[in-house]
């Protein structure tokens, strides 16, 4: 496991200083962000004759319960990250290994096949045709966890994009991706969403990828997640919750909130924003995100009998594929949290990745997550 581990990390530096942004006019900047990621996110750093200090946006006490939690029953790799969807601040970013190490490079890495949470980007994409909302009947038949030319559009089972999304059904999902949209509308909604793009303040990571639909079925394959080919990030799956959350706008994701060097601030976040899908979009999406974690979706049972939760509207999508660096059993959930009548609340993203067999459900961790989180907060039903 440590012999694979130290693979896995020069794999994911390689990434990550590839793609760290070139400042303009300040060497010095530079050297920090690669600094940064090398030594796993110190506190303190010397960079030529200038000593720097870095404050980040971790909520440490937060880190710390979701490491104890991954030590009970840790899967054999684990990223979670935490997002603060009205500012945008990273509250977490834990990556973990079976044996007991933790380390930030995980979540980072974009490795990791996107499998059903591509299905986000495909209802986004549907719904933006105004031709498609949630009561839009669809036919299919065979299994919705399969995919096969003949189960698409087929005579058989009916069912609403609403309950597809719940399910996370790869022929409705395929099905209706061949019937409303075209190849480059499906693209440029991933674009969108940032596949293919950087969109971090600071520390910039290796690009999650979607690619261009090559024919019919290959569309059906990436419309519906069943591919091993759309790679996505967990830092970037918090991402993604935190538009929905946000009403369909992007608040640009921030891990470092100022850097000095003797004494001289050279780098501060600004918060900083843009609208990716229309607000009425995002609402559809929300509300079919919130069938995931309802009866009958795919997460259902575990958030409903969770009273601390009670009072937060919840959403999610699962996830689960083989392969993708470390290979093994990919299991996702990627979700946001906001307290009733209010606009922010997080998004999470938990990402387990197990070799032999599924050692604990994200979307499980995710809950005690949100209880914690909020219970804090005073959000809890008692309070």
């Amino acid at each position: 496991m440590r012999v694979f581990f130290a693979m896995l990390v020069v794999v994911l530096l390689s990434g990550l200083l590839f793609f760290i942004p070139k400042s303009k006019g300040n060497n010095l900047s530079l050297d920090i962000f690669n600094k940064i990621v090398e030594e796993d996110f110190p506190i303190a750093l010397d960079i030529e004759n200038a000593t720097c200090f870095i404050s980040y946006t971790f909520d440490n006490d937060l880190e710390t319960f979701i490491k104890k939690m991954l030590k009970k029953n840790m899967p054999d790799y684990s990223a979670v990250v935490v997002i603060d969807n009205g500012s945008g601040e990273v509250l977490a970013l834990v990556g973990g290994v079976r044996n007991g190490e933790f380390n930030r490079y995980f979540p980072l890495s974009s490795t990791h096949p996107a499998a059903s949470l591509i299905k986000i980007i495909t209802t986004a994409a549907l719904l933006e045709t105004n031709l498609v909302n949630a009561n839009t009947s669809f036919s299919y038949s065979g299994k919705g966890t399969t995919l096969y030319k003949r189960q698409i559009n087929s005579i058989g089972k009916i069912i609403s994009l609403y309950e597809a999304f719940a399910k996370s059904n790869n022929a409705v999902l395929a099905g209706a991706a061949l019937k409303y949209l075209n190849p480059l509308a499906l693209y440029k909604m991933a674009e969108k969403f940032y596949f293919n793009k950087q969109f971090s303040q600071d520390i910039q990571v290796g690009s999650s990828s979607f690619a261009i639909p090559e024919n019919e079925f290959h569309m059906a394959e990436l419309a519906s997640g069943f591919n091993r080919n759309t790679m996505i990030s967990p830092y970037h799956g918090a991402v993604i919750g935190s538009i929905i959350a946000n009403d369909g706008i992007l608040q640009y994701p921030s891990i470092i909130k100022e850097i000095i060097c003797n004494d001289e601030i050279v780098w501060k976040s600004k918060e900083k924003s843009n609208r990716i899908i229309s607000k009425n979009i995002a609402k559809g999406l929300r509300g079919m995100m919130k069938g995931v974690v309802s009866r009958g979706g795919t997460a259902g049972g575990t958030f409903r009998s969770s009273k601390k939760l009670f009072k937060l509207e919840i959403g999610g999508k699962t996830g689960s594929m083989t392969g993708g660096i470390p290979h093994g059993k990919n299991d996702w959930f990627v979700s946001f949290a906001i307290p009733r009548g209010e606009s922010s609340g997080v998004s999470i993203a938990v990402l387990h990745v197990d070799v032999d067999k599924w050692r604990m459900k994200s979307f499980d961790l995710t809950r005690t997550i949100m209880e914690y989180y909020f219970s804090r907060k005073n959000y809890d039903q008692g309070n």
